[in-house]
């Protein structure tokens, strides 16, 4: 994460006395973007239709010629 990298940095430049302040808003920033990390992937998956709505969806959908004689034929495959 380029939050580690920047602290890392001011650990460098820090007195001793602040290096415990860079540790502490280190784990803070660490945590916000990881928080939003997750907020993010969150809202993607929400856009993604789910499996079982797009199943939905393509069965609904208009079938084409072949996809009907191939079922056709497949009944009468399985009556007989």
């Amino acid at each position: 994460m380029e939050t580690a990298r920047a602290a890392g940095s001011l650990w460098r430049r820090d007195s001793a006395f602040d290096r415990s302040r860079v540790c502490l808003r280190t784990a803070l920033l660490i945590a916000i973007e990881s928080a939003f990390d997750k907020y993010k992937n969150a809202v993607a998956a929400a856009k993604r239709p789910s499996r079982m709505r797009a199943h939905a969806i393509n069965r609904n959908a208009p079938s084409t010629t072949t996809e009907r004689a191939v079922r056709a034929y497949d009944d009468t495959r399985t009556q007989t």
